[in-house]
């Protein structure tokens, strides 16, 4: 079973069919806690795993909430000092700061939190006082055999058919942690001493903005923002 906040968006074709598929239908994490309460009471699932900073800490809240003796898998994929980045502004920085306050309290009920990296475990493993069983690390999984029989595909994108200058391609979300300003910055001067281009496959806050760099210095015909893409190799 999976829980989503809207059951809608890009990704939803990725999902196996086999799933159960729960919608909460809230446009924003705070007020899915009563919802999410509501679901776990009913389920009573064996294990609850949930992803990204915001959502452990509903989740955490919620199974507390719903009286249920339910083990909590949570997952973090950045840093801390992320959430406190100067690339926020005030107000997000203080939603950020009670948001880690709750976790640093919430952490401690969980049955593991996992790090994608040995770094983030370590981090999270001090900032919350988490014993050795209870922090662990787990890389996040990339060579699947999905994607063994994608790299057989052929690709679509023009540039990538063409062949005509070397591609540069980078996939991720466009938020600040991902930082893709900076690579655009180091792709103007490759620009200046080879032809080539760069896709940028993702979607998030950061599109305007990146979007207006492209355009202020004049790398439309050089760089592409095609949005998320579920097939990488085409």
């Amino acid at each position: 079973t999976i829980v989503l906040m809207e059951a809608k968006g890009p990704l939803m074709e990725g999902i196996d069919k086999r799933c159960e598929l729960i919608s909460v239908d809230k446009p924003r994490v705070i007020k899915s806690l009563g919802s999410m309460k509501k679901v776990f009471k009913e389920k009573s699932p064996d294990v609850i795993i949930s992803f990204q900073t915001h959502m452990n800490v509903i989740v955490s809240g919620a199974v507390l909430l719903s009286g249920k003796k339910i083990p909590l898998i949570v997952t973090e994929h950045g840093s801390i000092s992320h959430h406190l980045s100067s690339e926020f502004s005030l107000g997000t920085k203080i939603k950020n700061a009670f948001m880690l306050t709750a976790a640093k309290l919430l952490y401690k009920r969980a049955k593991r939190v996992v790090g994608v990296s040995e770094g983030v475990t370590q981090e999270y493993k001090k900032f919350a006082g988490l014993s050795d069983q209870q922090a662990e690390s787990i890389s996040t999984p990339i060579v699947t055999s999905k994607l063994l029989a994608q790299i057989q595909e052929e690709p679509t994108h023009q540039w990538l058919v063409e062949k005509k200058q070397p591609v540069v391609i980078s996939m991720g979300r466009l938020e600040p942690v991902k930082d893709q300003l900076t690579l655009l910055k180091a792709f103007k001067l490759l620009q200046e001493r080879l032809d080539a281009c760069l896709i940028i496959y993702g979607e998030g806050s950061l599109r305007g903005e990146l979007e207006r760099y492209i355009a202020d210095n004049n790398l439309s015909n050089y760089v592409d923002l095609p949005g998320i893409n579920l097939y990488p190799f085409r």
